[in-house]
């Protein structure tokens, strides 16, 4: 029987894939998993590295499709999946030793473990979740959705019960930007806190310098910011949260949306100017009630005052001491 399937999407990772297939393999651990691989549409070595892996060990099974996203290759493992839980894994990053027999030590509905986030010169460590305070299932989603870290939002640091992704039909949407966030704020909508266990170790290497998803420039960023702020709205409603909650909530999300936005644009975007940065937060939103919002941290009101009122400033910081700001 397999206890665990680990899904791992594909585009293009021929100089990354083994060392994360490496590092997944080596594991130690006392129980059956397995490895299903979703190659995207490659057009370099990938696919015949995987047919290799394949060949070569049971546990690993590969399969390709035409390059629809990592959404769509998500969704494919998971139709795949035969294992009690579900884990991911994006091909450009790699576990650490040990990670396998460390999450597994007690079983929940989810287990959340932390992340190194590796840059070109710097490492920063998260361990911490921002629900680890929460005492009800209505605090769950306030902390996710106000004060998440990214190892809150992403789901190669998570293990999933499949049999609630299956019952709940939960999948990966929106056209490939924030999914992992809609699919994880989905899930956690199942969950009181005595369902999750917490792994405050640094167990999977987030490799940020060149990501495949982050790397490029998205011009359709805005719509594709507005699509997810429209959809998380549509949750809360549906939600146990009262009217005040939600408005709340809703003005935390909206600013941290905004200013991820406008981050992306400074430092992708070839047609970014500090007007447009003004005029962009000044049309999208008011000063005061992201100021006066309870939710939101003093981190994500200083980089709002910032943005709007010395962006060309902000713009030399942001490039300097990215990784604190984002």
């Amino acid at each position: 029987m397999v206890k665990l399937s680990i899904i791992i999407p594909t585009y293009n990772s021929s100089a990354t894939i083994q060392k994360l297939m490496a590092s997944i393999l080596n594991q130690d651990c006392d129980f059956n998993y397995e490895i299903i691989c979703i190659d995207d549409g490659s057009t370099d070595d990938t696919w015949s590295i995987l047919s290799e892996y394949s060949l070569k060990s049971d546990q690993v099974r590969s399969y390709k499709q035409r390059n629809q996203k990592q959404a769509a290759a998500r969704n494919n493992g998971l139709k795949h999946a035969t294992g009690k839980y579900v884990m991911f894994a994006d091909a450009d990053d790699f576990w650490r030793p040990g990670l396998l027999k460390q999450v597994f030590l007690t079983e929940n509905k989810l287990t959340i473990f932390g992340i190194e986030k590796k840059y070109k010169s710097e490492r920063v460590f998260e361990v911490k979740s921002a629900l680890t305070a929460s005492t009800t299932p209505q605090e769950i989603l306030q902390n996710y959705l106000a004060k998440n870290l990214e190892m809150d939002v992403g789901v190669w640091n998570k293990v999933f019960l499949r049999k609630l992704i299956e019952e709940k039909q939960l999948a990966f949407t929106n056209e490939n930007f924030f999914e992992d966030s809609l699919f994880v704020l989905d899930y956690l909508s199942e969950m009181t806190p005595a369902d999750i266990n917490y792994v405050e170790k640094p167990l999977y290497v987030l490799i940020k310098q060149g990501h495949t998803t982050t790397s490029h420039f998205s011009p359709d960023i805005i719509n594709k910011s507005n699509r997810y702020y429209r959809i998380v709205k549509q949750r809360l409603v549906a939600s146990r949260l009262d009217q005040r909650q939600i408005d709340a909530l809703l003005i935390a999300l909206r600013s941290r949306l905004l200013i991820h936005v406008s981050h992306h644009y400074i430092q992708y975007s070839p047609t970014w100017s500090a007007n447009w940065e003004k005029n962009f937060l000044q049309e999208s939103m008011k000063t005061t009630p992201v100021l006066k919002n309870n939710l939101l941290s003093m981190k994500y009101k200083v980089s709002w005052i910032g943005l709007r009122y010395f962006p060309r400033v902000y713009k030399l910081l942001y490039r300097k001491y990215k990784p604190s700001l984002s």
